[in-house]
């Protein structure tokens, strides 16, 4: 008896030490924002594919996906999304270095009031200089419960042309985007 109780106290701490090596935030993580931030001022524009979750009136089908990395500091980028002519999102990037990465989904109405509470994740040690992954943070699944197993994933190619936000929900992919960077004389328009 003695013997499983220690057994299920030392799982408990290993379980414990390893929640807290994955909240600390790894290398990777900076630099991807760093990456990220090499971009700002660039556009990328692109489709959603379909994927067997999506459903005919889903938001992203169809419509002409457009980002802008438009404005970046030390620690946070804002990157202003469109679908078709919805222009209510914004992506909020932040990295700290104790709390690591965090991406958050902002949706305003047409006047800039705020839609409701900005959604997202915390990325986990694993991604790399070029592409994070997001599952939801704890505020989400409280505001949203429907979202518990959502991993958002952001990956920007080697080159930076291509940039490529998709969404998992169950484990199985929700949306597919590729964007591709706008020339410059076609952004300055």
């Amino acid at each position: 008896m003695t013997r499983h109780i220690l057994a299920v106290l030392l799982l408990m701490v290993a379980s414990a030490n390893s929640y807290a090596q994955s909240a600390v935030p790894d290398h990777a993580q900076k630099a991807f924002f760093m990456e990220l931030s090499k971009h700002c001022g660039e556009k990328f524009e692109g489709t959603a594919s379909v994927t067997p979750e999506n459903k005919p009136e889903d938001a992203f089908l169809g419509k002409k996906l457009t980002m802008h990395i438009a404005s970046c500091s030390a620690n946070e980028i804002r990157v202003p999304f469109a679908i078709g002519e919805n222009h209510s999102r914004t992506w909020i990037i932040r990295y700290d270095p104790v709390a690591g990465l965090s991406l958050k989904h902002e949706h305003r109405h047409e006047d800039g009031s705020l839609e409701f509470i900005a959604y997202g994740g915390i990325a986990r040690n694993g991604g790399s200089t070029h592409a994070q992954f997001f599952p939801t943070d704890p505020e989400t699944i409280k505001a949203s419960p429907i979202t518990a197993t959502n991993v958002w994933m952001l990956t920007l190619a080697e080159d930076g042309n291509t940039f490529k936000y998709d969404i998992d929900r169950f484990g199985k992919p929700l949306y597919r985007t590729e964007m591709r960077k706008m020339r410059a004389d076609v952004t300055s328009k």
